[in-house]
């Protein structure tokens, strides 16, 4: 489904990126963990086409993408979620679902999609006609959420959904991920600070270190691998959610 290949990407003068590499299949979960300023939410703007690669490919569906402007990926079927939720705050719950289909033609569609939304997360309809920025930090994650899903993605790419939320907010977000993937085959790139919650619910994982991969593997091999306990779990078990 998506293929990267010896990614590299700069801010300026400075190397982020260094020669990434890594593959998503059909209806996985991947996680990108790793420290703050390993370069995670780099990686995902390239792939969006936020920002400019300095070199590497970028495969999609077989299709190189490197050189596409962001809406072009967009329309292809690769959606950002983004870090931060960025909602419209003026605007309502509707309103800012009804954008994330900008790019779409098919008003029947859009509609049909606007509903099932509605009716796989009921929590929406308590604030429906509401401004976004009226919304506590998990409804507002929530919506964002369900904007990047009204673009019909085919890989989804999540940056820190559960950032700033608490335990419960942070444990219905992943749930609502892990369903969409189970019920709907939906493809996920998920970069996530919460690296145990992560590996729980991913089915690969990738760690990044200063834009570089340093290790792979199954979701659960790294979750029990020392190495990544040491540096990224921390010494506390508590009981999360698992996939």
């Amino acid at each position: 489904m998506l293929n990267v290949r010896s990614l590299q990407t700069y801010y300026g003068r400075i190397h982020v990126l260094k020669t990434v590499s890594l593959h998503l299949h059909p209806g996985e979960i991947v996680a990108v963990i790793g420290a703050n300023g390993a370069g995670k939410t780099t990686l995902l703007k390239t792939l969006v086409g936020l920002l400019v690669q300095q070199s590497g490919t970028i495969l999609f569906r077989d299709r190189d993408i490197s050189h596409l402007p962001t809406e072009k990926r967009l329309q292809a079927g690769l959606v950002l979620c983004p870090e931060g939720r960025k909602l419209f705050g003026d605007l309502s719950v509707q309103d800012n679902l009804a954008l994330g289909a900008f790019s779409r033609k098919d008003r029947q569609g859009i509609k049909a999609d606007m509903q099932r939304l509605r009716d796989q997360f009921p929590i929406l309809n308590k604030f429906w006609t509401r401004p976004a920025s009226s919304l506590s930090g998990g409804e507002q994650q929530m919506v964002a959420l369900c904007r990047a899903l009204m673009s019909n993605p085919e890989v989804l790419l999540l940056d820190e959904p559960s950032l700033g939320l608490s335990p419960l907010l942070s444990q219905e977000i992943l749930k609502a991920i892990v369903s969409l993937n189970r019920n709907q085959g939906l493809s996920v790139l998920l970069v996530e600070q919460n690296a145990r919650a992560a590996l729980k619910i991913c089915h690969r994982a990738y760690v990044l270190e200063t834009g570089r991969v340093v290790m792979e593997g199954e979701g659960r091999e790294l979750l029990n691998h020392k190495g990544v306990q040491r540096a990224y779990l921390g010494k506390g078990y508590d009981k999360i959610w698992e996939r």
